[in-house]
């Protein structure tokens, strides 16, 4: 009888004693469904250098030249899971891309050359994930330079030319949808950033564009599909000399179609949202030189254009739904330079541009959604704003149309529906 009791009773009393030395350690925390966790740190000390030199004699094909320079880089992300990410990027040192094409009768059909300086690059992108990022971007002193050079002063390019260089010192994007990002950024850069595209062919009967664009510090966001954003972002251009410059030289001969380019700006923020509610805290501060110079020639020409455009600091921030709150502070002290020109011989219709500002906001969010916006904004610009078109036809033209516009600060502030 004694037997069958001891078998009925529980293995764990049987096991028990005393209870000072029986107490079960507590369980480890149960895993996470699912997370990830990114800690980078990135330096880069020396200096960094891609170049390229072709030289054709007679190219009736396709041409595509790319160069890239970068100092350090991170492509980061999440789907499904929560998401933390730290990042640190520090770059010294001169980074330099160049590309230069020699053409002795024809460059090729199309001609495109892409060439690209980069200091520091982050890119972040989260599907259905709540996400909480800090950047810091450190450009430290050093050039970072973007040069492409067509020579085909006896040379054709018989069909569509696109010709760009492009300057960055510090960038970081986000890419979100269905979630909620939590992100602050810091970005420094105490170093020249230069773009500088030139071109000299002898004809082009067809669509040219040669384009150079420089930018110190970027950030950009892009939320969508029921995404929920709250950014603080600090840019800061300083250092004695580390000026933003952008340079177009386009010489053709006998031009159907032609357009040069050149965008500088110092510090860009650029920050889109939909299906949720957006915040942001912005502070911009350039205290160097921006300058953004285009000079287009042709003899003989159908269409030519100049376009050149200097910007201390610009930030758009938009909420294409109801709810965007926004403290936007700007500081510019280096002074903006602009100037576009075209000379042209004998032709039909020439456009020139020349724009400078010292700060610009545009902000908006949706009227349709029945819009709760908050918006404070404090602008101070405290140097030069300049901006020169110039047009020279010898001969004869039909069309001349000109513009120059320079601004200290400037604002834009509204509701409108979603498109």
């Amino acid at each position: 009888m004694a037997n069958s009791l001891l078998a009925a009773l529980p293995l764990c009393l049987l096991l028990a004693g005393p209870a000072t030395s029986q107490v079960a350690p507590p369980a480890p925390p149960a895993p996470a469904a699912g997370q990830a966790k990114i800690l980078n740190t990135q330096i880069q000390l020396g200096d960094v250098f891609s170049t390229q030199t072709l030289d054709v004699v007679d190219n009736y094909g396709q041409m595509t030249v790319s160069t890239d320079a970068v100092g350090n880089t991170l492509h980061s992300g999440a789907t499904g899971v929560p998401a933390d990410l730290t990042s640190a990027q520090t770059s010294t040192g001169a980074v330099r891309a160049s590309t230069t094409v020699n053409a002795v009768k024809a460059a090729g059909t199309p001609v495109t050359l892409r060439t690209q300086a980069t200091a520091n690059t982050g890119g972040f992108t989260a599907n259905e994930s709540n996400v909480t990022v800090n950047v810091t971007q450190t450009r430290n002193t050093g050039e970072v330079m973007a040069d492409t050079q067509l020579n085909a002063a006896d040379a054709n390019i018989y069909q569509h030319a696109d010709v760009k260089s492009t300057a960055i010192g510090n960038t970081q994007t986000f890419e979100h949808k269905i979630g909620r990002l939590e992100s602050q950024v810091t970005q420094t850069n105490s170093a020249v950033t230069q773009a500088r595209t030139g071109a000299v062919v002898s004809y082009i009967p067809s669509p040219a564009v040669f384009d150079s664009a420089a930018v110190s510090n970027h950030v950009s966001s892009n939320g969508t599909s029921q995404a929920t954003t709250e950014l603080t972002v600090r840019q800061t251009k300083s250092q004695e000399g580390a000026r933003t410059q952008a340079s177009t030289f386009a010489n053709v001969g006998n031009a159907w179609d032609l357009k040069g380019k050149a965008g500088a700006t110092a510090n860009v923020i650029d920050i889109g949202n939909t299906g949720g509610s957006l915040i942001v805290d912005a502070g911009q501060t350039n205290t160097n030189y921006v300058r953004a110079e285009s000079v287009v020639t042709a003899y003989e020409f159908g269409v030519a254009q100049s376009e050149a455009n200097g910007v201390g600091n610009a930030a758009t921030v938009g909420n294409n739904d109801v709810y965007l709150r926004l403290d936007n502070t700007q500081f510019n002290d280096g002074g903006v330079d602009v100037q576009a020109s075209f000379e042209g011989h004998n032709g039909y219709d020439s456009y020139v541009t020349a724009n400078a500002i010292g700060n610009t906001l545009t902000a908006y969010s949706c009227a349709a959604c029945k819009s709760d916006m908050g918006v404070t904004n404090h602008q101070t610009n405290q140097d030069g704003v300049k901006a020169q078109a110039r047009t020279v036809i010898t001969d004869a033209g039909r069309h001349t149309i000109t513009s120059a516009a320079a601004v200290g600060n400037s604002a834009s502030i509204y509701v409108t529906r979603p498109q």
